[in-house]
């Protein structure tokens, strides 16, 4: 029998629970302000879409652990992507120079 995609797709399964998703947050943020300390030459960049949700809860978690409200953008791929079909996305947002900062991406 030949499983198409949209059988493959309403598979489901857990891979990580909420909480493990949240410690595994609480570790990234710890892994990225570790090395210098959160500061005003971080700047963590969310691949749109699948990385916008992500850097938004590492941002707010490097903020609660560190008090510092880090830079934040976002990057829109789609017109570099060979693999799926163009789709409306909003534009990149990336308000600081990336010039001689710290640069984290998130996808």
């Amino acid at each position: 029998m030949r499983t198409t995609r949209d059988d493959t797709l309403q598979e489901k399964r857990v891979v990580l629970s909420a909480a493990q998703v949240q410690r595994t947050i609480e570790r990234l943020a710890q892994a990225i302000i570790e090395p210098n300390g959160a500061s005003d030459n971080l700047l963590l960049i969310g691949i749109r879409k699948g990385g916008e949700n992500l850097v938004r809860r590492i941002h707010a978690e490097i903020k609660r652990r560190s008090g510092v409200d880090v830079a934040m953008g976002f990057l829109n791929i789609n017109l570099y992507r060979d693999d799926a079909a163009p789709r409306e996305m909003p534009e990149s947002d990336i308000a600081d120079d990336v010039a001689g900062k710290e640069v984290v991406i998130v996808d």
